[in-house]
């Protein structure tokens, strides 16, 4: 009965290891590595240029068009004529005059929020991109175990230990 065991042990070793043998993943492509500090310089000059080196165009783009359109759209009503737009045709320019000039101070400020965030996360958005990598190609290592523990009392173990 002993012998049959010792047996069935040594077959699931070996069967694991040309089990293990046949399924292995082909090696991972290497990817450019990207730097923080670089996206970090582009993010400060370009709004969104940093998510696109780490290579998040969506939030790129939309950081981008947030931060244009919010510094466009400021300048816009804070240079436009006050009674442009008056209903009715009827203008009260001074009072229309500071209205506009608070709506386009508010959509400056709005468009360099967004050029501020896009500079402090992408250095983040490198980070993120980094480590998604790092566990895609992270590969799982199987390992058969067959052996007396180490610890009083000693007993037999058998089994499978996975690794990263």
């Amino acid at each position: 009965m002993r012998m049959i065991g010792v047996a069935a042990c040594i077959g699931l070793v070996v069967g694991i290891r040309t089990v293990q043998g046949q399924n292995e993943a082909p090696p991972p492509v290497p990817v450019p590595d990207r730097s923080p500090a670089t996206a970090a310089w582009l993010g400060a000059f370009v709004p969104g240029a940093g998510h696109f080196y780490a290579g998040e165009s969506l939030r790129g783009a939309g950081l981008f068009f947030i931060t244009a359109g919010g510094i466009a759209e400021g300048l816009y009503l804070y240079n436009m004529s006050p009674c442009t737009y008056s209903p009715l045709f009827t203008c009260d320019s001074a009072a229309a005059r500071r209205a506009q000039h608070i709506y386009g101070i508010e959509a400056v400020a709005v468009g360099s929020v967004a050029w501020v965030i896009s500079a402090i996360d992408a250095p983040r958005a490198v980070r993120r991109r980094l480590e998604h990598q790092r566990l895609r190609t992270a590969q799982l290592e199987w390992r058969p175990r067959l052996g007396l523990t180490r610890a009083q009392p000693r007993q037999f173990t058998i089994g499978v230990q996975g690794t990263w």
